[in-house]
């Protein structure tokens, strides 16, 4: 059975307010088109479909879309799995309707293994496991028993699925799981900064159970095996999220499953808008600009990081670019004493431009806090910053 392991989706994403529908459409077509060419039969969708909880009806019409598309395949069974961005209620909202169509979705921690037919596949979807769904917090406990307990009670978790598994397996079945979360001894990527990554929910690839012939992960936007072992990865995004993603590969994972036998290939997604960053003076910006050439059918997006302050930079960089086949959608202005309050004051950089992560790091640079010799400081930022996001989402 061919089998295709893909996460992060993130539809409705913006980089620096500007949204990416075209690119998700323009993935969605190679996708379905992939799918149909080499007789994919199995599609798992390791979480973090939609980049927010309350995805816009736009957002909603391109996953819909694209999961009627594989009716004109012989993809014939999905599973998809709800991640940290994604409201377990609104994946499963149309439960129901998607069961008759073979496409089972799991946003809780219930009815979530599933024997795929006239085959000898059992995937054990796994959605992503809040910190409250799996214990029960302890007043005044710190941090680092809440790491310890939440880890334990993952791992715990993880266990009782595979035993649940054994009951249904026989010697020649090939076992999945999957799982939205943050494993350890792999590559992050700046784009997961404004998402809490580490601390709480840290696990190993040997914390999982050893009955699992394949893992499919999401959650980290590199494509990456865990610890080196072959059969526990990440898919990666399959587009990028930030300027430096767009520095490497986006892929999916190909899986040829043969009785007991795998053989696993990363699928490299190609690349629908080139983003483009800039490091100059300002006085080398537009020659810069006039040599990018991009053949790729968005236009190019571009951010600068400029050497040399101005107050009229915006306006320099825009008659620049106005009659270029690309945008420039961020200028920035490198500097030592960068001050954020100074710079959005006097217009030379947009408050859109900044991530609460920027603003945390700024605040802790002008008070002369280093972060490095204060590793729980920044934990319980991002823990907090997840929290109020997951909070703002659901209310």
């Amino acid at each position: 059975m061919k089998i295709l392991h893909t996460s992060d989706w993130h539809i409705g994403h913006r980089l620096y307010e500007k949204p990416r529908e075209a690119e998700h459409i323009a993935f969605f077509n190679w996708l379905s088109n992939y799918i149909a060419d080499n007789e994919i039969e199995l599609l798992i969708v390791a979480g973090d479909i939609f980049d927010t909880s309350m995805p816009s009806n736009s957002s909603l019409k391109l996953y819909y879309n694209f999961l009627i598309s594989l009716n004109e395949t012989k993809c014939k069974r999905v599973i998809i799995t709800a991640g940290n961005h994604d409201s377990p209620s609104t994946i499963e909202a149309p439960k129901d309707i998607l069961n008759a169509l073979n496409i089972s979705v799991v946003g809780r921690l219930e009815n979530n293994i599933f024997p795929i037919e006239d085959s000898n596949i059992i995937v054990a979807a796994v959605p992503f496991l809040r910190d409250r769904d799996i214990r029960e917090a302890i007043s005044r406990e710190d941090f680092n028993d809440i790491n310890s307990r939440y880890r334990k009670a993952l791992i715990d978790y993880y266990s009782k699925v595979a035993k649940r598994c054994a009951e249904l397996r026989d010697d020649n079945s090939f076992c999945i799981a999957t799982g939205h979360l943050f494993a350890t001894n792999t590559t992050l990527s700046d784009s997961e900064s404004s998402i809490y990554v580490g601390g709480i929910g840290d696990i190993s690839a040997d914390d999982f159970p050893d009955s699992f012939d394949y893992i499919a992960l999401g959650h980290l936007h590199k494509a990456q095996k865990v610890g080196g072992k072959e059969h526990i990865r990440y898919s990666g995004s399959p587009i990028p999220l930030s300027f430096n993603d767009a520095k490497r590969d986006s892929k999916v994972i190909l899986l040829d499953v043969n009785g007991r036998e795998l053989n696993i290939e990363e699928v490299v997604v190609p690349k629908f808008r080139d983003l483009i960053s800039i490091r100059c003076s300002i006085d080398e910006v537009e020659n810069r600009l006039k040599s990018i050439d991009s053949q790729l059918p968005l236009q190019s997006w571009v951010e600068i990081n400029i050497k040399d302050r101005d107050l009229l930079i915006n306006e320099k960089i825009m008659d620049m670019s106005e009659n270029l086949n690309l945008e420039v959608i961020k200028v920035s202005v490198e500097s030592r004493e960068f001050n954020y309050h100074s710079e959005v004051a006097n217009g030379t950089i947009s408050l859109s431009s900044l991530t609460p992560e920027d603003i945390f790091l700024k605040k802790c640079q002008d008070e002369n806090f280093n972060l490095e010799d204060n590793p729980e400081v920044k934990d319980a930022f991002y823990e907090i910053l997840s929290t109020v996001r997951e909070d703002s989402h659901e209310n």
